[in-house]
């Protein structure tokens, strides 16, 4: 098995049992979308500077690299994006499928694959984030 398969095995066994764990907590609150919905360029927190450079995803498509369990999905998704969601473990994709149902997301393609051969054509997306 080449390093490349190794590495996507590993991560694979390490998001099945992150999925193992994920099952509680599977609403997003308002306040952590108003959060997420315009952070100031100035924040401290990481993730709100990526939603900020992000800017404004309404009717775009978006590509979530690596999606995981669903958290920033439905964020992108309330942001009205258009959002193909990736991840390379089916466990994960689960759970975030379980995520988006429960915080009326339902626009949002869900995709098993590996970054590193998307199944994707060129230039399907506007932008990613991950």
């Amino acid at each position: 098995m080449n390093s490349l398969a190794l590495r996507e095995t590993a991560e694979k066994f390490r998001s099945a049992q992150e999925a193992s764990h994920a099952t509680n907590h599977l609403f997003v609150s308002q306040a952590q979308l108003a959060r997420y919905r315009a952070p100031p360029k100035t924040t401290i927190f990481p993730l709100e500077y990526a939603f900020h450079v992000l800017g404004d995803v309404r009717g775009k498509t978006v590509l979530e690299y690596g999606c995981g369990d669903g958290e920033n999905t439905v964020i992108l998704a309330n942001r009205g994006a258009k959002v193909i969601a990736l991840d390379i473990s089916a466990e994960l994709l689960a759970v975030a499928k379980k995520r988006l149902e429960i915080n009326g997301c339902d626009e949002v393609e869900l995709l098993i694959g590996s970054a590193h051969t998307l199944p994707l054509p060129d230039e399907s997306v506007d932008v990613s984030l991950g």
